[in-house]
């Protein structure tokens, strides 16, 4: 129809831009179809276990299978596609309500998704091992070193013969797999990095909720370039605060990002602008 009205360079013009983005969205459907699969509704289809090159692997072989899906719908015809079309309506409308619902319950009830932070710095999950967000951790030890009197403390003592079972247990400082990672090395006298050691562990809420002041915290754009490593303004850092490293178990921005980009390719592609343009 454009083609028509306005002469072929402007239905080529917009017909390009329409093509470009209908293949974008259909791509980023089905990724986001299969991540939802493969992490919160079966986690067990998973062919391939693990991270990073497993679920891409599944999402190859999903994704295929998802499209030749698609494509028997095409080729079966629009008709039947219309014919469920409620259906998709319906399914479109939960969605968008489950926003609304959810921002009002985590006002309330704020859910429990803990993220690990080293000063203002977001630490990935995955290597949070031993589920300790902590430089050391107090242990307790049964006391295998004692004296020829096995003396427990300064006002008591147990003669020579004593019931094993009953070993008495000390605290001991332990370091946690975060040392290590940051450490090289498991000795509390171990040489560390500048920023770990300027800089506490803490825990904030990953779905902090309407009252706790994201919004307004996040009302300014900021747009990270690749590699840089994902920071929360509002909390205390030292003032070491050096280039981080991807040796180190930061979470790190896979792509840079700009309000063009962000305009431009994923808005249409999400939201389906330009298919509701046709």
């Amino acid at each position: 129809m454009i083609s028509r009205s306005l002469g072929p360079e402007f239905g080529g013009a917009v017909g390009l831009c329409f093509y470009l983005g209908t293949t974008f969205a259909g791509a980023m459907y089905i990724l986001g179809a299969v991540e939802i699969l493969l992490v919160y509704i079966a986690p067990g289809a998973a062919i391939f276990e693990g991270e990073g090159a497993a679920m891409l692997n599944n999402m190859r072989i999903y994704g295929s299978i998802f499209l030749l899906f698609m494509a028997l719908l095409v080729f079966v015809g629009v008709k039947y596609v219309n014919k469920l079309a409620s259906v998709f309506l319906a399914c479109i409308i939960i969605s968008i309500l489950s926003i609304y619902v959810g921002a009002l319950v985590s006002a309330f009830s704020v859910p429990d998704f803990p993220v690990c932070m080293l000063g203002n710095r977001t630490i990935n999950a995955h290597d949070v091992a031993d589920n300790h967000c902590s430089k050391t951790v107090l242990v307790k030890v049964a006391a295998e070193k004692l004296d020829s009197n096995f003396t427990i403390n300064e006002n008591s003592t147990v003669g020579p013969t004593f019931d094993p079972s009953h070993v008495p247990e000390v605290m001991v400082e332990k370091t946690t797999h975060l040392w290590k990672l940051f450490c090289h090395n498991s000795q509390l006298n171990a040489t560390c990095d500048e920023y770990f050691t300027s800089n506490n562990f803490s825990e904030i809420k990953g779905i902090p909720g309407l009252t706790s002041g994201a919004i307004s915290e996040n009302l300014w754009s900021t747009y990270l370039h690749k590699g840089d490593v994902l920071e929360k303004r509002s909390l205390h850092t030292s003032k070491v605060a050096h280039p981080a490293s991807d040796r180190y178990p930061y979470v790190f921005a896979d792509i840079t990002t700009s309000f063009t980009v962000l305009m431009g390719i994923f808005f249409p592609s999400v939201t389906g602008v330009w298919p509701r343009e046709r």
